[in-house]
């Protein structure tokens, strides 16, 4: 799978085509987010839409948005029956 680029310019913002390359989603999607509200974005003169690119890197970076990894999975699940197992000894 190849990744595509966008241009890097100078300017700390990007557009809705640029955004949506950069994060590989659909234009709708990320309508769809702006329209929730899931995702930073500023609008010129109530017309075209702008993101910074560091809120879409934080967007990506989110918590929420991250799976974990089976390993991940299994630590917590061993921490959870050792916390319970603890509990029940008192």
């Amino acid at each position: 799978m190849e990744i595509q680029k966008v241009k890097q310019s100078k300017a700390p913002f990007m557009t809705m085509d640029e955004a949506c390359k950069y994060l590989g989603l659909s234009k709708a999607t990320l309508y769809g987010y702006t329209h929730k509200k899931l995702i930073p974005y500023y609008k010129i003169q109530n017309r075209k839409i702008y993101f910074k690119i560091e809120d879409l890197n934080n967007f990506v970076m989110n918590v929420h948005n991250k799976c974990k990894s089976q390993f991940e999975i299994k630590q917590e699940a061993d921490e959870d029956y050792l916390t319970k197992r603890q509990a029940g000894r008192k």
